[in-house]
């Protein structure tokens, strides 16, 4: 064998020892090569409690959202609120939904995850409320489809009541 051919094997092997190791390393390590864009990024989230003297509390938050491409296209962002231990509700009355500024109506118990496309794209630019047991809430907003973009969205709403009596310190 020449003193040639010997080097490129051990060129070779030392490109081989380093990916493997690269592929160790990243695999290995937690380190996204490929992001999940399956949920969206909260880039800013902003939230306003206010408790009034009748033990109802009004929340305000804002999310700010930056969605990514993922193959399918966007078309609703929810949350839920769970108001197990308390003896409270979620007032539809007191609820609105904004995105980029715009008020969605508010729809009454939707389930977005029995409807085919023809049925939800009825409501496109409508929010909704739904109860999924007796202390959990849906919330969410019904937008029209885009693959990718920021938005930000404003949940209002109020649980009543949150406090039933002020101990007297």
């Amino acid at each position: 064998m020449t003193k040639k051919s010997e080097w490129k094997k051990f060129i070779v092997s030392l490109i081989v020892i380093a990916l493997v190791l690269a592929f160790v390393l990243v695999f290995y390590s937690g380190i996204d090569i490929i992001p999940d864009n399956s949920q969206p990024t909260m880039t800013e989230e902003n939230i306003r409690l206010e408790l009034s003297n009748e033990g109802v509390l009004s929340v305000s938050e804002t999310h700010n959202l930056k969605f990514s491409n993922r193959g399918r296209e966007w078309y609703n962002y929810y949350k839920v609120i769970d108001t197990s231990g308390y003896d409270t509700y979620l007032p539809t009355s007191s609820l609105s939904m904004r995105v980029d500024g715009e008020d969605y109506p508010v729809v009454e118990g939707l389930r977005l995850d029995y409807m085919n496309e023809s049925e939800y794209s009825k409501y496109y630019g409508n929010s909704y409320i739904t109860k999924l047991s007796s202390s959990k809430y849906e919330i969410g907003v019904i937008m029209p489809k885009f693959t990718k973009g920021e938005r930000s969205i404003e949940f209002n709403y109020t649980l009543a009541p949150i406090v039933t009596s002020y101990s007297d310190v």
